[in-house]
């Protein structure tokens, strides 16, 4: 496949962020009109209603013990540090949604105590995966973050936004900007490609006001982007089975949809034959009803 790009210099991709500079990557987040129809749909699902019951704001922000962390290290068991991320990223979530879908427990002190706490947190990298300075979870937590700071950053206190920005900066757009430590996953053809390329993009497109910092930021690694369609077969089958499929190539069309946006459609990465074989990849691999061949 040509590379992603191929035909657009930084300087005119950053002309394209000028252009669009108003333009936010996922306007239906700020939409009222939205807001609305996912409040009815939350209601209708059954998301208003776990809300209510599972969302505590008053309680404790779940710890991440080191022991925990440590417990990789010491015995190769992830599950106990996915446990304590899980719960906390578990709050982080209810408490972003509350507040969005306008819930009555809604708590923005909480949110902004979780905020606070990945701050404190000595690592965003996942146990698994120490020694690595980007990885899954830190590339997602980023993305999180940032989002969360587009959507709800003028009900947030100063200092807080002020805090967490800085974080982002420091922890993952400065690391990858300078190519302080490859961690190998940048041109690979396989899932953490589009997860981490594709997360540090779109923070980067939520974050990153001006035009030629962020195009500096951003070009290089949509271009890394086509390594991990490289790694499709040509009729789109993807080696790594439909769940890869849609953990690795849907962070690419989240990352795709953000730029369109961004952009006013002049940058669409939803172009092409080949990916419209690999959109249809988990029709070949759907067996019946729920079951899908899973094998990779």
């Amino acid at each position: 496949m040509d590379m992603l790009l191929r035909n657009i210099t930084m300087p005119e991709l950053a002309q394209m962020y000028r252009r669009n500079r108003r333009r936010s990557p996922a306007p239906y987040l700020l939409d009222k009109k939205a807001v609305a129809v996912a409040r009815r749909n939350a209601k209708r699902n059954g998301q208003w209603d776990d809300l209510s019951r599972n969302f505590n704001p008053d309680q404790p922000i779940p710890a991440i013990k080191r022991s925990a962390y440590r417990n990789y290290q010491r015995i190769g068991d992830r599950s106990v540090p996915q446990a304590a991320n899980g719960a906390r990223r578990q709050e982080l979530q209810k408490a972003f949604l509350a507040l969005w879908l306008g819930h009555p427990k809604a708590d923005v002190d909480y949110l902004q105590d979780l905020l606070w706490a990945y701050c404190d947190q000595w690592t965003w990298v996942m146990a698994a995966h120490e020694g690595r300075q980007i990885d899954l979870g830190s590339a997602s937590l980023t993305a999180t973050f940032a989002e969360i700071l587009h959507v709800l950053g003028d009900r947030l206190e100063s200092e807080v936004v002020d805090r967490i920005s800085q974080e982002i900066d420091r922890r993952t757009f400065k690391i990858f900007s300078e190519y302080q430590h490859l961690d190998g996953w940048e041109t690979v053809r396989m899932n953490w490609n589009h997860v981490c390329n594709g997360e540090i993009i779109r923070a980067a497109l939520y974050q990153v006001e001006n035009p030629q910092h962020l195009a500096r930021l951003t070009h290089a690694a949509i271009q890394n982007l086509t390594y991990a369609l490289d790694g499709f077969a040509s009729d789109g089958g993807c080696e790594e089975g439909p769940g890869y499929w849609g953990y690795g190539f849907g962070h690419y069309l989240y990352v795709a949809e953000a730029l369109y946006q961004k952009t006013n459609g002049a940058l669409d990465l939803f172009q092409g034959d080949w990916i419209d074989a690999i959109c249809r990849y988990p029709l070949a691999a759907h067996i019946k009803d729920h079951l899908r061949s899973t094998f990779a």
